[in-house]
């Protein structure tokens, strides 16, 4: 067997092997420590405080109001989606903290429920500070279970991030144009002022600076969380010379094993040998122009967002090449693949976009536990989200949520 394939079939065998075993259902209480029971109370924290905006928001807004700000009815709906979410987050943390999970503050969104367009603003605000929470955390948690949970919860807040920026966006362009830009119609001239993946990284943020961002909307509180001891805050520049910003540490400050090392490349060349495959493919939809676009019946906006999405995977394509080299390690190399079907017209594209995208999802949220490293941890919780972002907007563009 070809050697190259060989490294792409057990790669593929290990994410299987990888996704297969986790269940947010299986949080148990007694894999709890101390560091990991604060990370679960301060994510409660944000976790209360988003429930309780969407609830009152969706009690004070209906479909007539968002009909009214310019918006379709589905986008009610969807945003009554968000808000079940979010009090799904809350019952899931709850339930895995039991007795020691943290009670609800009192809030004051009065601001917020001025408007459709200030609640929706709010609701971005609030999501893209979710994404950099969970992301900013994700090194300080010891259980695998725990990391696997606030992992899937990252990528479900980076989604409604995305969906907000374009929500936002529209509501926005209308006030500019004076004409209904829900549907797209955007010019060659305007693009989406709120990005749905505004980089190529997402930006993870420390629990204090996040709290503190938070306490603008919290009027009393019982109590606040103790925040945890987080390893590391990541951000994409700390990786222009690898070689000089690795630690080689784990979550509790100790030193890397063999086996912990040599498990992360593997786990890093996983990662590495989807966003190959991302790179080839994306490759081929370059070549489609913005007028085969508007010819499919897309828009300008679609196409300049496609761009950024290919930006972004190759972006990951070389941080985890580089970071591989830098650690001694042989990356993963390109498979031989077969993809003509899925780039031989714009339509047949963007939807194999969509499946590659939260394909990339699953297999983030699904690996990100078997690494050790604490600033990988970080990197690839960045990544995950990112990931999601581009999965929640081809979904939209497609028709889906």
């Amino acid at each position: 067997m070809n050697k190259i394939l060989y490294i792409c079939i057990s790669l593929i065998v290990l994410g299987i092997g990888i996704q297969a075993q986790l269940n947010p259902s299986q949080i148990s209480t007694n894999q709890q420590n101390e560091n990991d029971v604060n990370a679960l109370n301060y994510a409660l924290t944000l976790e209360h405080l988003e429930a309780a905006f969407y609830v009152q928001g969706q009690n004070t807004f209906n479909t007539s109001s968002f009909i009214d700000a310019g918006l379709p009815a589905s986008a009610y709906n969807y945003v009554s989606l968000i808000r079940d979410h979010e009090l799904a987050h809350v019952s899931l943390l709850q339930n895995a903290l039991g007795s020691r999970a943290i009670a609800p503050c009192n809030y004051n969104f009065s601001y917020a429920m001025s408007s459709v367009y200030a609640y929706i603003a709010t609701a971005r605000l609030l999501e893209e500070t979710g994404v950099s929470a969970y992301d900013g955390a994700a090194n300080s948690i010891n259980s695998a279970a725990y990391l696997t949970t606030a992992a899937t919860i990252a990528t479900i807040e980076a989604r409604h991030a995305s969906y907000l920026n374009q929500l936002l966006s529209f509501v926005a362009l209308q006030n500019i144009t004076g004409t209904p830009s829900y549907n797209e119609s955007l010019t060659q001239n305007q693009t989406y002022p709120f990005s749905p993946f505004p980089g190529n990284f997402d930006t993870a943020i420390d629990p204090a600076t996040i709290l503190t961002a938070a306490s603008a909307f919290i009027s009393s509180c019982p109590a606040l969380p103790t925040l945890p001891v987080i390893a590391y805050t990541f951000t994409p520049y700390n990786f222009t010379n690898v070689n000089n910003n690795f630690t080689f540490l784990n979550v509790s400050g100790q030193y890397l094993t063999s086996n912990q090392y040599q498990n992360d490349n593997l786990v890093l060349n996983y990662s590495l040998t989807l966003e190959l495959l991302g790179r080839a493919f994306y490759s081929a939809v370059r070549n489609f122009t913005a007028e085969q676009f508007i010819a499919a019946g897309y828009s300008y906006a679609t196409w300049n967002n496609v761009q950024m999405i290919i930006a972004h995977e190759l972006a990951h394509v070389e941080f985890l090449n580089s970071t591989l080299i830098a650690r001694n390690a042989v990356p993963a190399r390109s498979c031989t693949y077969n993809i003509a079907q899925y780039t031989a017209n714009v339509s047949a594209a963007l939807n194999f976009a969509r499946v590659l995208e939260n394909l990339e999802v699953t297999a983030y949220d699904g690996a990100i536990n078997r690494l050790t490293q604490f600033d990988l941890i970080t990197g690839a919780a960045t990544i995950a989200t990112v990931e999601a972002r581009h999965g929640n907007y081809l979904n939209n563009v497609l028709g889906g949520i």
